[in-house]
Protein backbone atom coordinates (compact mmCIF):
# COMPACT_ATOMS: atom_id res chain seq x y z
CA UNK A 1 0.00 0.00 0.00
CA UNK A 2 0.67 3.72 0.00
CA UNK A 3 0.16 4.04 2.78
CA UNK A 4 0.72 3.30 6.30
CA UNK A 5 -1.35 2.92 9.69
CA UNK A 6 1.24 4.81 12.03
CA UNK A 7 -1.22 4.22 15.22
CA UNK A 8 -4.54 2.06 15.88
CA UNK A 9 -5.59 2.49 19.33
CA UNK A 10 -9.33 0.03 20.61
CA UNK A 11 -10.08 1.37 23.94
CA UNK A 12 -13.44 -0.53 25.32
CA UNK A 13 -14.79 0.27 28.65
CA UNK A 14 -17.29 -1.55 30.33
CA UNK A 15 -20.29 -1.29 32.40
CA UNK A 16 -22.13 -4.01 34.12
CA UNK A 17 -23.34 -5.81 30.90
CA UNK A 18 -22.84 -2.04 28.30
CA UNK A 19 -20.01 -2.06 26.41
CA UNK A 20 -18.43 1.03 24.54
CA UNK A 21 -15.54 0.90 22.37
CA UNK A 22 -13.57 3.62 20.77
CA UNK A 23 -11.62 2.80 17.59
CA UNK A 24 -8.70 5.52 16.98
CA UNK A 25 -6.57 5.01 13.54
CA UNK A 26 -4.09 7.28 12.13
CA UNK A 27 -2.95 6.72 8.75
CA UNK A 28 -0.29 8.71 6.69
CA UNK A 29 -0.61 8.77 3.15
CA UNK A 30 3.06 8.28 1.60
CA UNK A 31 2.44 9.17 -1.62
CA UNK A 32 3.50 12.48 -4.04
CA UNK A 33 -0.15 13.34 -5.14
CA UNK A 34 -3.69 12.68 -3.41
CA UNK A 35 -4.40 9.12 -2.32
CA UNK A 36 -7.76 7.39 -0.95
CA UNK A 37 -6.90 5.71 2.44
CA UNK A 38 -9.78 3.31 3.44
CA UNK A 39 -10.73 2.53 7.11
CA UNK A 40 -12.64 -0.99 7.79
CA UNK A 41 -13.65 -1.92 11.27
CA UNK A 42 -15.96 -4.77 12.16
CA UNK A 43 -18.37 -3.78 14.40
CA UNK A 44 -20.45 -6.64 16.65
CA UNK A 45 -23.33 -8.19 15.42
CA UNK A 46 -25.99 -5.86 18.12
CA UNK A 47 -23.64 -2.91 18.20
CA UNK A 48 -24.63 0.16 16.88
CA UNK A 49 -21.62 3.37 15.57
CA UNK A 50 -22.99 6.07 18.04
CA UNK A 51 -19.89 8.90 16.61
CA UNK A 52 -17.74 8.73 13.95
CA UNK A 53 -14.91 11.63 13.41
CA UNK A 54 -12.44 12.49 11.12
CA UNK A 55 -9.36 14.73 11.15
CA UNK A 56 -7.85 15.40 8.11
CA UNK A 57 -4.89 18.83 8.05
CA UNK A 58 -6.20 19.94 11.44
CA UNK A 59 -9.76 19.98 11.18
CA UNK A 60 -12.16 18.14 12.62
CA UNK A 61 -15.15 16.11 10.60
CA UNK A 62 -18.65 14.57 12.55
CA UNK A 63 -20.03 11.98 10.78
CA UNK A 64 -23.71 13.26 9.09
CA UNK A 65 -25.95 10.18 8.05
CA UNK A 66 -27.44 11.48 4.13
CA UNK A 67 -29.28 9.75 1.83
CA UNK A 68 -27.13 7.33 -0.57
CA UNK A 69 -27.46 9.12 -3.94
CA UNK A 70 -26.67 12.58 -2.00
CA UNK A 71 -23.33 11.31 -0.28
CA UNK A 72 -21.77 9.91 -2.88
CA UNK A 73 -22.32 13.11 -5.22
CA UNK A 74 -21.00 14.91 -2.60
CA UNK A 75 -18.24 12.62 -1.84
CA UNK A 76 -17.56 12.44 -5.98
CA UNK A 77 -17.65 16.13 -6.27
CA UNK A 78 -14.88 16.85 -3.63
CA UNK A 79 -12.69 14.01 -4.88
CA UNK A 80 -13.12 15.99 -8.42
CA UNK A 81 -12.16 19.13 -6.91
CA UNK A 82 -8.50 17.18 -5.13
CA UNK A 83 -10.35 17.42 -1.78
CA UNK A 84 -10.14 15.31 1.24
CA UNK A 85 -13.88 13.46 1.65
CA UNK A 86 -14.91 10.28 2.75
CA UNK A 87 -17.73 7.84 2.29
CA UNK A 88 -19.19 4.99 4.77
CA UNK A 89 -20.21 1.98 2.35
CA UNK A 90 -21.67 -0.22 4.94
CA UNK A 91 -22.38 -0.56 8.67
CA UNK A 92 -21.86 -3.89 9.95
CA UNK A 93 -18.71 -4.10 8.56
CA UNK A 94 -17.72 -0.41 8.83
CA UNK A 95 -15.71 1.04 5.45
CA UNK A 96 -15.08 4.08 4.48
CA UNK A 97 -13.17 5.95 2.09
CA UNK A 98 -11.24 9.36 2.23
CA UNK A 99 -9.09 10.91 0.03
CA UNK A 100 -6.16 12.55 1.73
CA UNK A 101 -3.48 14.73 0.24
CA UNK A 102 0.08 13.78 0.30
CA UNK A 103 2.29 13.20 2.48
CA UNK A 104 -0.89 14.04 5.08
CA UNK A 105 -2.33 12.17 7.67
CA UNK A 106 -5.93 11.73 8.71
CA UNK A 107 -6.99 10.06 12.32
CA UNK A 108 -9.86 7.77 12.26
CA UNK A 109 -12.66 7.65 15.56
CA UNK A 110 -15.17 5.36 15.69
CA UNK A 111 -17.11 4.69 18.86
CA UNK A 112 -19.44 1.47 18.98
CA UNK A 113 -22.02 0.36 22.06
CA UNK A 114 -23.25 -2.68 22.65
CA UNK A 115 -25.99 -3.91 25.25
CA UNK A 116 -24.16 -7.43 26.34
CA UNK A 117 -25.86 -10.59 26.45
CA UNK A 118 -25.29 -12.52 29.48
CA UNK A 119 -25.58 -16.43 28.83
CA UNK A 120 -24.82 -19.41 31.13
CA UNK A 121 -23.89 -16.72 34.00
CA UNK A 122 -21.75 -14.70 32.00
CA UNK A 123 -21.38 -11.97 29.15
CA UNK A 124 -19.00 -11.93 26.70
CA UNK A 125 -17.26 -8.90 24.97
CA UNK A 126 -15.75 -9.31 21.35
CA UNK A 127 -13.67 -7.05 20.41
CA UNK A 128 -12.20 -7.47 16.74
CA UNK A 129 -8.50 -5.85 15.67
CA UNK A 130 -7.81 -6.24 12.41
CA UNK A 131 -5.62 -3.54 11.29
CA UNK A 132 -4.41 -5.73 8.59
CA UNK A 133 -0.53 -4.62 8.56
CA UNK A 134 1.80 -4.18 11.75
CA UNK A 135 1.24 -0.89 13.26
CA UNK A 136 3.87 0.66 15.16
CA UNK A 137 1.67 2.05 17.81
CA UNK A 138 -0.77 -0.74 18.25
CA UNK A 139 -2.95 -0.53 21.96
CA UNK A 140 -5.37 -2.87 22.67
CA UNK A 141 -6.58 -1.03 26.00
CA UNK A 142 -7.71 -4.61 27.90
CA UNK A 143 -4.28 -4.54 29.15
CA UNK A 144 -2.88 -5.59 25.65
CA UNK A 145 0.23 -4.21 24.27
CA UNK A 146 1.48 -6.32 21.19
CA UNK A 147 5.03 -5.30 19.66
CA UNK A 148 5.96 -4.79 16.15
CA UNK A 149 7.12 -8.37 16.60
CA UNK A 150 4.93 -10.29 18.52
CA UNK A 151 1.97 -9.28 15.88
CA UNK A 152 3.80 -10.65 12.76
CA UNK A 153 5.35 -13.80 14.76
CA UNK A 154 2.14 -15.44 16.13
CA UNK A 155 0.55 -18.51 14.14
CA UNK A 156 -1.84 -17.04 12.02
CA UNK A 157 -0.02 -13.41 11.66
CA UNK A 158 2.28 -13.52 8.58
CA UNK A 159 3.08 -10.48 6.97
CA UNK A 160 0.07 -8.52 7.27
CA UNK A 161 0.47 -8.56 11.12
CA UNK A 162 -2.59 -9.16 13.94
CA UNK A 163 -5.69 -9.94 12.44
CA UNK A 164 -7.38 -11.75 14.42
CA UNK A 165 -10.74 -11.08 17.29
CA UNK A 166 -10.26 -10.97 21.25
CA UNK A 167 -13.23 -12.81 23.04
CA UNK A 168 -13.16 -11.44 27.04
CA UNK A 169 -15.33 -13.47 29.04
CA UNK A 170 -16.62 -11.86 32.86
CA UNK A 171 -19.44 -12.07 34.71
CA UNK A 172 -20.52 -9.64 37.66
CA UNK A 173 -20.54 -9.92 41.39
CA UNK A 174 -23.63 -9.81 42.74
CA UNK A 175 -25.29 -9.79 46.39
CA UNK A 176 -26.76 -12.55 47.19
CA UNK A 177 -29.38 -11.18 49.65
CA UNK A 178 -30.39 -8.98 46.38
CA UNK A 179 -33.95 -10.30 45.40
CA UNK A 180 -34.83 -12.10 48.66
CA UNK A 181 -38.08 -11.31 50.53
CA UNK A 182 -37.34 -11.14 54.28
CA UNK A 183 -40.51 -11.94 56.47
CA UNK A 184 -40.52 -10.62 59.46
CA UNK A 185 -43.57 -11.29 62.44
CA UNK A 186 -44.85 -8.99 64.96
Amino acid sequence: EDWDICKYHINSTVTDGYAITIITSRVVNRRDQPTEIEFHVKIPKNAFISQFKMSIEGQMYDGVVKAKKEAQQQYSEAMSRGQSAGLVRSLEEFTTSVTVAAHQKVTFELTHEELLKRRLGQYELQIYARPMQPVNDFKLDVHFHPTVEQQTLCGACGDDGLNGDLVIVYDVFRDDTLGHLKVQSQ
